[in-house]
C-alpha cells in the first residue's frame, strides 16, 4: 500500500472503529475534542474535530489538512518513538503505547509495579517475560506484533492515566476489571511521563490523549474479534 493509501485509510476507518466501540469508551474521546458538556456526536463529525485538532498543530507542516495518521506520526515524534512511512496507524499507535509505558515502568518502584503484574497475571499473561521487556525497554520493538491481550491491558492502562491526567470527566469502561485500583501511583507516574512531553499550547492537549483513546478504542475491538464465539 503505497503511503496516501495508508494515510487515507488511516482516517476512513475511524468511523468504522468508533460506530463499534462502547458508548461510555467513546463518549470520553468527544470529551476531550469538543469539552464536556457536549452532546452525543455523529461519528462523520468527531473524525472532522479530530482532523481539525491535529491539523491547528500540524498543518503548516503538512501543508494541507492532517489525515489521522498524519497526527499519530507526529504524537510519536512528541514521545520519540520512530516510525516508518510503511507503518499503518495501529503499528504506530502500539509503539506510542509501549513507548510511555516503559518509561513510566522504570521510574515506578516494586510496590508500584505489583498491582500492574496482578493484573497481568489474573488474565493469564507471562507476567516475567513482560517484566522483563518492560525492563529493557524492548517491548517497544514487540509491540506492533505482541498479543492482543496484553496490547489491550497496556492500552487501556496508559488511556485511564491519560484520562486522569487531562482532568477528563468520564472514564468510561476503562476502568473495568480493577483497573481504577492501580490508577493511583501508576496514573502520577504516567501523568509525569505524559507532562514531559512538550504539551505546549491547547492542541497537543486534545491530540495525545485523545490518539491514547483511539489506540485503546483499536485494541479492545481487535481482543473482541479475537475472542472465540460464546
Amino acid at each position: 500500500m503505497s503511503e496516501q493509501e495508508l494515510l487515507r485509510c488511516s482516517t476512513e476507518g475511524l468511523c468504522p472503529l468508533f460506530r463499534r466501540s462502547d458508548p461510555a469508551d467513546l463518549r470520553l474521546l468527544i470529551e476531550y475534542n469538543f469539552g464536556a458538556t457536549a452532546a452525543d456526536i455523529p461519528c462523520e463529525e468527531l473524525v472532522a474535530k479530530v482532523r481539525y485538532n491535529g491539523s491547528n498543530t500540524i498543518a503548516h507542516l503538512l501543508g494541507r489538512e492532517a489525515e489521522y495518521l498524519d497526527i499519530v506520526r507526529s504524537v510519536a515524534d512528541k514521545v520519540d518513538v520512530p516510525w516508518s512511512r510503511a507503518e499503518d496507524e495501529e503499528a504506530v499507535e502500539k509503539k506510542i503505547l509501549g513507548a510511555i509505558f516503559a518509561r513510566a515502568w522504570q521510574k515506578m518502584s516494586p510496590a508500584e509495579r505489583a498491582p500492574v503484574e496482578k493484573l497481568f497475571a489474573a488474565q493469564g499473561l507471562e507476567t516475567e517475560r513482560i517484566t522483563k521487556l518492560l525492563v529493557e525497554g524492548t517491548i517497544v520493538d514487540l509491540m506492533p506484533a505482541i498479543g492482543y491481550l496484553v496490547t489491550w491491558n497496556i492500552a487501556r492502562i496508559v488511556a485511564a492515566a491519560a484520562a486522569r491526567e487531562a482532568g477528563a470527566g468520564m472514564l468510561g469502561g476503562l476502568v473495568a476489571g480493577g483497573l481504577d485500583l492501580l490508577l493511583g501511583p501508576l496514573g502520577i507516574v504516567l501523568g509525569i511521563v505524559i507532562v514531559a512531553v512538550d504539551l505546549a499550547g491547547p492542541a497537543y492537549r486534545k491530540i495525545i490523549p485523545t490518539v491514547l483513546q483511539i489506540a485503546y478504542l483499536r485494541q479492545k475491538a481487535r481482543l473482541a474479534d479475537a475472542a472465540p464465539p460464546a
